[in-house]
């Protein structure tokens, strides 16, 4: 994954690959750095004026912070009881 986001660094396909990565940081249960890749895959998008790729990157994280139960309730994020 490293080798990937060294190749993407710099090109329109690093959103992309900084999505991906958050999505396994997720999946092993990194959630604060799956949170820093995120932001970096949208500000990487916005970059690059993909803001259709911004706004899905944004459903991404929320839709996985759903499924493992992180809820945002007036700005804070909480997890679910």
């Amino acid at each position: 994954m490293n080798r990937q986001l060294q190749w993407a660094h710099g090109n329109p396909e690093e959103s992309e690959a900084l999505d991906d990565s958050a999505w396994a940081a997720m999946y092993f249960g990194r959630i604060s750095d799956a949170r820093i890749l995120f932001r970096k895959a949208k500000d990487s998008a916005v970059q690059n004026k993909s803001i259709e790729l911004a706004a899905g990157i944004e459903l991404d994280q929320a839709l996985l912070e759903a499924d493992v139960g992180l809820l945002l309730q007036r700005g804070q994020l909480r997890e679910r009881s």
